[in-house]
């Protein structure tokens, strides 16, 4: 058993070396975004993936209308998440094409994109599978909208190949083994072991030729190049070498000699000896990486050692496969551990190459023993199906009786494996149930199960029912009976290999799933008492689409949208709107770039040549903490006292809760305790000490008593009483004099604030506040009053 875990070691070793991720390099986002039309040509375009990507193996162009490229070569960060395309472009629409290899999980995904300089946006909006990252239907493609066919019939092949092969030598060695070669029977174990030959040698060959035909398949894909042309580009050595899909490739075609060699004396030792040379060299080449280091110039001597040591280990296990089968009275070892561990570490060479070998160790860990489940169960119903149809009568019973319950125990331990291992890799590749409808990898993850189903129900009548009559002794009629479902297994296997093969080549619905609608800002103001909204979408740092929407009775020659950064004191930036449908104009851009307090102006220039301001605050972030000011809070004190001897005065406050409802109340205030207030819902009321008087839409008076009495302390004076973390901010122009921005938070930042303080009259002229469902924008209107505030 310690040489047996010892020789897969390798599997564990390459399989820890997985990091992190996604799996499958799935565009993020990209500068200019899909489907958009930018006002300058831009000098570079920027593509940012989920996870790294190969820096050698991945590339982008640029092309303009009539297909010439625009760009030159596509340089990779060092970390492999971001690529950068400098291109010339004048006005025009260019699409961008783009072409990955993971460097997690080895595979290759590709797409393309739309945008315009200086030219109309096509319409419409579209999620794509990539999290981020939205674009017109008709200006966007990506990978993994539709099944490869040949290259998924191709991968099925490979796939029950491997399966095959394992699965054969696992039931050889734990079914076939164990039987006493000396018992009397009427069909001995040796004559069993000979009629599996063909199934090992068979499936070992497809299983090569099909993971090269597939590795070609993928090196025409990623370097663009047909068939023909392959072998010229003389890169395909470094693909086999520097990637995982070409580890896969070479550990599958090397591995399928430990298969193809007999079991003669000669060829045991020789196949011990392979067994044992291959699990030395992937450990070293797994502690180095790759295998392409090996080859590089800073390895040179790695390189020499390993050739100079697989030179004396080749002529030693030769001359030892010639020599001992001769030595007289020396008893050669069986090495039937040699072909069940070359399939535990075929097995993983898949597994090298999926989709949880870009999720981290014990993703991979886990793969690799679903797969090993999967041989022992699926890969060893096909020598069992062939060896009883190759015996018939009392040979076919006494066969039965002897095999059929210990592999019954084996594919009932395997069931719970795949069971255990299957819903983890479920649960790590679908985040949400919805993944199985919206999906290509969650539908096709849905029908395998479908399918698993009756293939669980067959093996639970052969196990439960068809085993014990077989275990003493049945008749014919349930041996055939038995050998039907066995059959019925085998078809149903096979599709479901078939939908493994898709999955494998598919992206996983944990990166493909089209994210929920973006969350936006939607922010409602009135202008001469009509509605306006504006819309920040998705209303955080970065790239964000503004669109301002108008009551249709307002006429609009042109909208513009001012951003003012309250914490810094750089210049603001204007947004000029597009027109893009009635009473709706919008503009996508990157002005709204830092956390922190902003000041939005949304600015409409009327055709009679008036122009009205509606403002709007937005916080971008979460609100980042920021270290207390001395000065701020001495100005805020100060401020504090100078409004608590303002006697009387008019505020107005504009609320909108972020999803585009909006209410306006005009309040007048007189100290020590009055208070009049008119909402934009036609609500009044009065409110004197502790009774209230309030009606809806000028109908009757109603009275009530507040439980706690009105105290009036100046205007802004509840906002400014409890703060933390106060800054100072940029100055700026409040009327007849200069004023000072002052941001704070509440206790426990339950809300971020902005203030313009007077620095002549130390008065709050503007309040600007975020809160959870709240935008405000509070305006001191006067300090006096017309009339004194009575009760109605």
């Amino acid at each position: 058993m310690t040489r047996r875990l010892v020789l897969i070691l390798p599997v564990l070793v390459v399989l820890a070396t997985a990091a992190p991720a996604g799996a499958h390099g799935i565009l993020k986002r990209a500068s200019p975004r899909p489907g958009t039309s930018v006002d300058a040509p831009p000098k570079t375009v920027t593509l940012v993936f989920n996870e790294p990507v190969d820096r050698v193996y991945s590339s982008a162009t640029v092309a303009d209308a009539s297909g010439r490229s625009i760009s030159g070569r596509a340089v990779v960060s060092a970390d492999g998440l971001t690529m950068s395309v400098p291109l010339k472009a004048e006005a025009g629409i260019f699409t961008v094409r783009w072409r990955v290899l993971s460097q997690l999980d080895g595979h290759t995904t590709n797409g393309r994109f739309r945008f315009a300089v200086r030219a109309a946006r096509p319409p419409g909006q579209v999620q794509t599978p990539s999290a981020d990252v939205q674009a017109p239907a008709e200006d966007l493609t990506v990978a993994g909208a539709g099944i490869d066919f040949p290259r998924a019939l191709i991968r099925w092949i490979g796939i029950a190949a491997v399966l095959l092969a394992a699965g054969t030598a696992f039931f050889t060695w734990l079914v076939i083994g164990p039987l006493d070669p000396e018992a009397p029977a009427a069909v001995s174990r040796h004559q069993i072991e000979h009629a599996l030959r063909p199934i090992a040698v068979g499936s070992a060959l497809i299983m090569a030729l099909a993971a090269i035909w597939e590795f070609l398949i993928q090196a025409a894909a990623l370097l663009d190049l047909p068939f023909s042309r392959l072998l010229a580009s003389g890169l395909l050595g470094g693909l086999l070498l520097d990637t995982k899909a070409g580890w896969s490739t070479l550990a599958r075609m090397i591995l399928a000699v430990a298969f193809l060699v007999p079991a003669s004396p000669r060829g045991r030792v020789f196949r011990m000896s392979f067994v044992i040379w291959f699990a030395v060299v992937a450990i070293v080449f797994a502690l180095l990486s790759n295998p392409g280091v090996v080859t590089g110039s800073r390895h040179f001597e790695h390189f020499v050692a390993l050739l100079l040591v697989a030179t004396v280990y080749g002529l030693i296990t030769a001359v030892g496969a010639l020599i001992l089968p001769m030595v007289p009275d020396l008893k050669l070892p069986e090495g039937a551990w040699a072909p069940p561990v070359a399939g535990i570490i075929v097995v993983g060479a898949l597994t090298v190459s999926s989709h949880a070998a870009g999720r981290g160790p014990v993703a991979a860990v886990v793969d690799w023993v679903h797969l090993v489940a999967a041989a022992a169960w699926i890969g060893g119903l096909v020598p069992l199906a062939v060896i009883l149809l190759r015996t018939s009568g009392s040979d076919r019973s006494d066969l039965a009786r002897r095999i059929v319950p210990r592999f019954s125990q084996i594919a009932g331990w395997s069931l719970g494996v795949l069971v255990v291992t299957g819903t983890f890799g479920a649960w790590l590749h679908i985040p949400a149930l919805r993944a199985f409808v919206e999906t290509l990898y969650g539908r096709t993850l849905l029908i395998k199960l479908l399918l698993v189903l009756p293939v669980v129900a067959l093996g639970a009548i052969n196990q439960f029912v068809l085993r014990p009559r077989i275990a003493r002794g049945a008749d014919g009629h349930t041996r055939r009976g038995f050998i039907r479902n066995l059959s019925g297994e085998v078809v149903l296997a096979a599709g479901i290999l078939l939908a493994v093969a898709i999955l494998t080549i598919t992206p996983p619905a944990s990166v493909s799933l089209p994210a929920a609608a973006e969350p936006s800002v939607r922010l409602s103001g009135f202008a001469g008492g009509l509605r306006v909204t504006l819309t920040v979408s998705p209303g955080q740092p970065g790239v964000n689409q503004f669109a301002v929407e108008v009551d249709p009775s307002l006429s609009v020659e042109s909208v513009e949208v001012v951003l003012m950064e309250l914490g810094a004191s750089r210049e603001p930036s204007t947004i000029r709107l597009a027109f893009q449908a009635t009473n709706r104009y919008a503009a996508e851009t990157e002005v709204f770039d830092r956390t922190g307090m902003w000041k939005l102006d949304v600015v409409l220039r009327r055709r009679d040549y008036s122009t009205t301001v509606v403002t709007f605050p937005l916080l971008g972030g979460t609100g980042a903490a920021r270290e207390t000011d001395s000065r701020a809070l001495r100005l805020l004190e100060q401020t504090r006292s100078a409004l608590s001897a303002i006697r009387s005065w008019k505020t107005v406050e504009q609320i909108t809760d972020g999803a585009g409802n909006v209410v306006v109340t005009v309040f007048e205030a007189a100290q020590p305790d009055r208070l009049r207030y008119r909402t934009s819902t036609d609500v009044e009321g009065v409110v004197i000490g502790s009774r209230r008087y309030q009606r809806q839409s000028g109908g009757a008076w109603e009275q009530d008593r507040l439980t706690t009495p009105l105290v009036v302390r100046g205007p802004f004076a509840p906002y400014l009483e409890q703060v933390e973390a106060a800054a100072m901010g940029r100055t700026d122009r409040c009327g007849r004099e200069n004023c000072q921005v002052v941001l704070w938070d509440a206790p426990g930042r339950a809300a971020s604030f902005a203030g313009w303080i007077g620095l002549r009259t130390l008065r709050v002229h503007r309040l600007l506040m975020v809160a959870p469902a709240h935008f405000m924008t509070a305006e001191l209107q006067g300090v006096i009053l017309s009339k004194s505030i009575t009760a109605p």
